[in-house]
């Protein structure tokens, strides 16, 4: 195995309800276990989860990932700084924050959110009173980390690393994302497996409380559509075939939701075995296809 340079290391940073337990599978296919470090927890964690490594450990990393704050590569003494991260439409990642917390008693405020007598509306009440739910991307890119309400200052410290870091997919377009960070990061598999769905969302769940979340996430709509500004011109700059690839690999994907209909709903944790083979679906790409030509093209460029 190769070992990484401080320069190499990435850092993977899963803000919830984005997209990223589809991600983790793929993060799965194309690490090896000693070239990965997962991060879970409250700053103080993260922080003694750091220290706990060593520096043999720290030199074979290649991804760092988890729920974990921008910055997160002082505490590993790194100084590479290649930052990537999804960003999704604010009041829809609020709303499916909530109901998770709702379906699931491991979520930190299922005891708050899912008492019987609270409905949606009950719900968003409550979480406009804890800070976590208060501008929650914002809280990971500018690294305040729900130690305290947010400000200005740490939306614009946000706001410099939604322009500055290495590579923002866009849950919305994530097929799109998907392959441009693989290519980014010189991934081989990129047929993830797409778990983690909220079966509940819907579109009129997020227009009928639009209004009632965004006195809570004024900053975070500013970072999305300055990422959303971005995304759209790196997807132009790739031309029809990066497009192209994307429907091909979106076809792929419904195509296993077809063979598999319930795996969408399946959570998924770095380490754990996968659910499916992903080359059933990597073996269905033919070399002149889209799809097969992008890969090649990532290959080229490496």
């Amino acid at each position: 195995m190769k070992a990484s340079t401080q320069a190499d290391t990435a850092f993977f940073l899963h803000l919830p309800k984005t997209g990223g337990s589809t991600i983790r599978t793929l993060i799965n296919a194309n690490y090896d276990s000693l070239e990965l470090l997962s991060l879970y927890g409250s700053q103080p964690e993260i922080f003694n989860q750091c220290m706990a490594t060593t520096r043999l450990q720290r030199q074979q990393l290649k991804l760092i990932q988890g729920h974990m704050p921008y910055g997160v590569h002082d505490y590993l003494g790194l100084s590479g700084q290649r930052y990537f991260f999804f960003l999704r439409e604010p009041v829809a990642r609020t709303l499916s924050d909530i109901e998770h917390s709702r379906r699931h008693p491991s979520h930190g405020f299922h005891h708050i959110l899912s008492a019987p007598e609270l409905d949606l509306a009950g719900r968003i009440e409550k979480a406009k009173s804890l800070c976590y739910y208060h501008n929650n991307m914002t809280h990971f890119l500018s690294g305040t980390f729900f130690t305290r309400d947010v400000t200005l200052t740490d939306f614009h410290l946000a706001l410099s690393r939604v322009r500055q870091s290495e590579f923002i997919g866009i849950t919305e377009q994530s097929e799109l994302s998907l392959l441009l960070m693989a290519k980014r990061l010189g991934w081989k598999e990129v047929i993830p497996v797409k778990c983690n769905v909220s079966p509940s969302e819907t579109s009129n769940m997020v227009e009928d409380n639009r209004a009632s979340c965004r006195s809570m996430l004024d900053y975070d709509i500013q970072l999305y559509h300055a990422a959303l500004e971005r995304f759209e011109q790196e997807v132009s700059a790739q031309g029809q075939l990066l497009i192209e690839a994307a429907q091909q690999m979106t076809e792929l994907l419904q195509r296993q939701e077809a063979d598999y209909p319930e795996i969408k709903y399946s959570t998924y944790m770095v380490g754990q075995p996968l659910a499916i083979e992903l080359n059933q679906y990597h073996q269905q790409i033919a070399s002149d296809d889209p799809l097969g030509r992008w890969l090649q093209i990532e290959q080229v460029n490496e």
